[in-house]
């Protein structure tokens, strides 16, 4: 055998050795990956997986509870039948599934009478869908590691014995009211397009509101508007219009005071101080609301009108439908999009205007602006976005006039010191078209009378409002000081 036969022969003997190694270590592995999911598995103590669990029954003490699946939804059956929490249910049957035991009893090691286990704290039975049972008894503590006793198997005489962690078993402490569905209505507030509101004013009077989405866009495009349709029409205000809708649709009880409404005047809810009607997902629902007094306090009922139940709730959530009309209008003065504004000119207050361009060669990312009147000069853009926020902020503190006539009436202007305006802001986008026009006219008493030019509306605003604006060019332009901002 020649030298090249000796070395080829060698590393052949190298490589397989090597390879021998690795799929030694690579078995080792393995087995101790199974060895460890075997180890886990017989940690676990219920055989079955969540999807699997058709029904529970809960028992504690003289308690007891049965919740079944009903296709996608857990449904109590006893003592009761209402649609049950799905939430507290799944994270009573995911606490099931995953429960492990710390260490495994003999039945010499200690007698089910001494781990609390003959008159158990809390027996569940669970059923599968393919109709396996299986019981969980739950006893005392073990006072030495804090653990919890409990039987888990098919009958108490040959169920396995063992502890787990206390917390292992904090998900079964559950009542009725724990595991029973609490929201007044089903629908989300992502879901509803419509709502009519009824308040039942002193003396009886019935005041009533409507509101539908309207689809349009806010300020941004994620926003959609609302437009109230009664007693007038006008947009709404987007925000308080949703955080309404969502407050009503997740409403909660905190208690079932009435399952039969047998007597609706003890609640108030014969006479209801509210009463509102969600419409959206091809369903609509009506919530009755009340509010009674209870000693030294106030509690808030509600009852949809297609159930008996009578629920308590939050008081806070009785007082989201408590809305006036001019609280729930948009009182925006001016309404743009701020990306769009490539121009800005205003009247500051020493007379003189104010021009704003937007540079095209500067960063897309935050564009540059440059000023070129008064005097020509660079414009801190954080500044140039703060007063386009504070512009479309705007909003009328009170109406003066509405449904103004197009063009408006001369004398009607000159009442209010809008001809000529004190002062005025003009927006335009980069084909110079006009987004907007701000008009602002005399003051009286704190506010400053405000108009935008071809709307409908003459109001007041707050005069605070105004000392957001520039006063000089000096306030945005940009120095070598404050070139990156506050």
């Amino acid at each position: 055998m020649n030298q090249i036969q000796k070395s080829l022969l060698s590393s052949g003997l190298v490589f397989v050795l090597g390879a021998g190694a690795l799929v030694a270590i690579s078995m080792e592995k393995k087995s101790r990956f199974l060895a460890e999911e075997k180890a886990g598995e017989d940690k676990k103590l219920f055989p079955m997986k969540p999807d699997d669990v058709a029904s529970l029954t809960l028992v504690r003490g003289a308690d007891r509870i049965v919740v079944v699946k009903d296709g996608a939804d857990w449904r109590l059956k006893e003592p009761l039948v209402a649609l049950a929490d799905e939430g507290n249910v799944s994270s009573m049957v995911g606490a099931l599934t995953s429960l492990e035991a710390k260490a495994r009893l003999k039945p010499d090691q200690l007698s089910p009478e001494k781990a609390g286990l003959t008159k158990p704290d809390i027996t569940l039975d669970v059923k599968s869908k393919d109709g396996t049972s299986w019981s969980l008894w739950i006893g005392g503590k073990n006072t030495f590691d804090d653990s919890v006793y409990v039987r888990a198997g098919e009958h108490p005489d040959t169920a396995d014995l063992a502890t787990v962690a206390a917390y292992g078993v904090n998900a079964f402490q559950k009542s009725v009211l724990d595991l029973r569905n609490k929201r007044v209505t089903t629908l989300t507030g992502a879901q509803v397009d419509a709502l009519e509101v009824t308040l039942l004013a002193p003396g009886d009077e019935a005041v009533s509101f409507k509101a539908v989405r309207s689809g349009q866009p806010g300020q941004h495009a994620f926003e959609d508007g609302w437009q109230l349709t009664a007693p007038v029409s006008t947009p709404a205000d987007r925000e308080v219009l949703a955080q309404m809708v969502n407050t009503l649709t997740g409403l909660r009880a905190t208690d079932f005071v009435d399952e039969t409404n047998a007597n609706p005047a003890r609640w108030g809810l014969e006479k209801p101080a509210a009463t509102v009607k969600l419409s959206g997902g091809g369903k609509e629902e009506t919530i009755l609301l009340s509010l009674q007094a209870n000693g030294s306090a106030n509690k808030a009922y509600a009852r949809r009108t297609d159930q008996p139940n009578v629920f308590e709730v939050p008081e806070s959530g009785y007082a989201s439908a408590f809305k006036s009309v001019f609280t729930l209008r948009d009182k925006r003065v001016v309404q743009f999009d701020r990306d769009a504004v490539k121009s800005l000119s205003m009247t500051l207050a020493d007379g003189k205007t104010l021009t704003l361009v937007q540079d095209a060669a500067a960063d897309a990312e935050e564009p540059g602006w440059k000023i070129t009147s008064p005097a020509p000069g660079n414009a801190q853009p954080w500044k140039v976005a703060a007063l386009l926020y504070s512009l479309s902020s705007v909003a009328f503190r009170k109406f003066l006039a509405e449904n103004v006539a197009a063009p408006a009436p001369a004398d009607l202007l000159s009442q209010h010191g809008l001809t000529p305006p004190a002062r005025t802001v003009t927006l335009l986008d980069g084909s110079g078209k006009q987004l907007a026009r701000l008009l602002l006219g005399k003051e009286q008493g704190g506010d400053v009378v405000v108009m935008a030019e071809g709307g409908n509306t003459i109001g007041l605003i707050d005069s605070g409002k105004l000392s957001e604006l520039p006063k000089t060019a000096d306030d945005i332009v940009e120095t070598a000081v404050d070139e990156d901002g506050p």
